[in-house]
């Protein structure tokens, strides 16, 4: 019983969504391995900030869409929540995704966290 509760757990802290918004004009889908490249603002969260494949700065191109990545429960890994954002942003034709504001709220048994990211097209 007690294996079963934990995998249950483990099920429930792995949730992350997204919210997407477009703007502007619409592209087709990119490869499933086209590589996006990940910029960071000055107000994303000190975490997003230094890993070590986040450039700083603004990309270049037109904005396409906007992402708001959460993940909800007891841990927060922002690997994951770029790799969706990273996800959306093939779905919708980008080449290159900004990580704004983002961090943690609540208490531990409903904690979640949020991301906000916009999506760029290389023109």
């Amino acid at each position: 019983m007690r294996t079963v509760f934990v995998l249950a757990l483990v099920g429930l802290a792995a949730c992350t969504s997204s919210n997407v918004e477009r703007v502007g004009r619409e592209y087709p889908p990119r490869d499933a391995d086209w590589p996006i490249a990940v910029y960071a603002s000055a107000q994303a969260p000190h975490e997003v900030v230094t890993l070590s494949y986040v450039e700083a700065g603004r990309p270049r191109g037109r904005e396409i869409a906007r992402i708001r990545v959460k993940e909800s429960m007891f841990t927060t890994n922002w690997d994951r929540s770029i790799r969706e954002a990273q996800a959306q942003a093939r779905k919708l034709g980008g080449d290159a995704i900004y990580v704004g504001p983002g961090g943690r709220f609540g208490a531990a048994t409903s904690a979640r966290s949020d991301l906000t990211v916009t999506v760029f097209r290389y023109d």
